[in-house]
């Protein structure tokens, strides 16, 4: 009872260029690994600048980068009729940063919202899901730099419903390990909320210029339960680590591989040559502070490969002054004299 009616279709070929995009997997590695997804449309062909000297031409490859930096990378997609490029910047690689720690603790029994909600420290400030995630390391992508000898507010945010304890270590040895003797920096007992307190961090003694792995615990506190040691694991809520750096009060923090600091002449009567080579890119502030920590000269950009900058401190009292050159992943010291 139906019928059959044919029609007339006409396809003209697609004649645009490709659009670039993609996305990656993470934009911190402490492995170096990274994983990019291609997202482009209407590409026939793709080549991958990492922006280390390597190039790749696999759709969606995974790509290893073997020294720490700032990296920008740029996609270029063609077809026939054109070609299509897109740049990301600041994949932040920070090679081997911190130490793996000789235990990693368990939750044996989340309840009832207990846990870590947010941790807040310098520039780290991490909100998180609660107990329910379990041990957590997040010393490669929740990361900050400190001065040794300053006090810093350190805060944890727990559950709402219940008191908790709560502990945080810094690995000051840089070993793995924790102990309750000297690397204890805060303890809090049956505490509902909000754990707050103002450290100062060691001046002297401990391993600066290298990123320590800074350990967060909470657990529930009813019972008279209590927090004993770092490697523990605890009843209801949780653990998470993080990275801290602290830098030398007294000047001299290690240089990493490929990296070289030169201040010339020092002593100066004011004119200073700054030479900063590293590899990769780098965002990266220059700063000169007196002794009372105030500042007297200050330059941010980016750099690839190196960076060179005069300064003139010639208006400025004769004595020391500290000379900082930070990264988003470093922070180097030196001493320089002015006379």
């Amino acid at each position: 009872y139906g019928q059959a009616e044919d029609y007339g279709v006409t396809i003209t070929p697609n004649t645009a260029p490709p659009t670039s995009n993609f996305t990656a997997d993470v934009a911190t590695t402490c492995n170096g690994i990274i994983n990019f997804t291609n997202a482009t449309i209407n590409a026939s062909s793709q080549v991958w600048d990492f922006g280390d000297n390597t190039f790749s031409t696999a759709i969606s490859p995974s790509h290893t980068y073997t020294a720490s930096g700032i990296y920008s990378v740029k996609l270029k997609s063609c077809n026939t009729f054109g070609c299509d490029s897109i740049t990301i910047d600041n994949y932040n690689v920070s090679i081997g940063s911190v130490v793996n720690p000789t235990c990693q603790p368990s939750t044996l029994g989340y309840c009832c919202g207990i846990g870590i909600y947010n941790v807040t420290f310098n520039t780290i400030n991490n909100t998180t899901n609660n107990g329910v995630d379990g041990y957590q390391d997040y010393s490669c992508s929740q990361q900050t730099i400190v001065d040794g000898g300053q006090p810093y507010i350190l805060s944890v945010t727990t559950g709402s419903g219940s008191q908790e304890n709560v502990k945080v270590f810094i690995d000051y040895n840089n070993n793995g390990a924790f102990n309750n003797t000297n690397e204890l920096v805060y303890a809090s007992n049956a505490v509902l909320q909000n754990h707050s307190t103002t450290i100062t961090l060691p001046g002297a003694g401990i391993i600066f210029g290298t990123f320590l792995r800074m350990r967060v615990i909470s657990d529930f506190s009813g019972g008279g339960a209590m927090i004993i040691g770092a490697c523990d694991n605890v009843s209801n809520g949780q653990v998470e680590d993080y990275g801290v750096k602290i830098t030398d009060p007294n000047g001299i923090t290690q240089l990493g591989d490929n990296q070289n600091l030169t201040v010339f002449p020092n002593p100066s009567n004011g004119m200073y040559q700054i030479n900063y080579s590293f590899e990769g890119k780098k965002s990266l502030t220059l700063s000169v502070m007196d002794v009372l920590g105030r500042e007297v000269f200050a330059d941010k950009q980016a750099a690839s490969a190196i960076y060179q900058k005069n300064i003139n401190l010639s208006a400025m009292p004769k004595g020391i002054y500290l000379l900082k050159v930070a990264t988003d992943t470093q922070q180097i010291v030196r001493k320089i004299y002015l006379y």
